[in-house]
């Protein structure tokens, strides 16, 4: 389904809130409890298509509690991570829990889920993640 028509409004009324997000949406406060958010270029965030990508994403950080949850850039989590060695980390995380799925397995279904789009933490022969320029 194509984002056209959908609004800012729309996916705030939508979106789970944690009491990990950072206020106004969940109990994590700025001022005592800072640290970065999505929108400081966490490799975990992967945005929206279109217009609502300034703004919106999915987690797809497996030790974050927004895994897999539609996400307001602001939100925040302490699981930041803005670490460029995805496939390490996968492949660690994989030797430690081998009942999860493989990063061939992650990357199959995120290139049916959103194709054309760059898959998290790949890089190309000249050392850049795809969106990073």
């Amino acid at each position: 389904m194509p984002w056209s028509g959908i609004t800012h409004q729309h996916l705030l009324g939508l979106m789970i809130r944690l009491p990990t997000d950072f206020e106004p949406y969940g109990e994590r406060s700025r001022e005592t409890d800072f640290g970065p958010d999505c929108s400081c270029g966490c490799k975990w965030f992967l945005k929206a298509e279109g217009k609502l990508g300034y703004d919106w994403g999915v987690c797809a950080n497996p030790e974050g509690p927004r895994r897999g949850l539609l996400t307001f850039e602001h939100q925040g989590c302490k699981h930041y991570d803005e670490d460029p060695e995805l496939g390490a980390r996968v492949e660690q995380m994989r030797a430690a829990n081998p009942n999860r799925f493989t990063r061939e397995q992650l990357v199959a279904r995120w290139k049916e889920w959103f194709p054309g789009r760059p898959v998290p933490g790949e890089i190309d022969p000249d050392g850049v993640r795809p969106g990073s320029e």
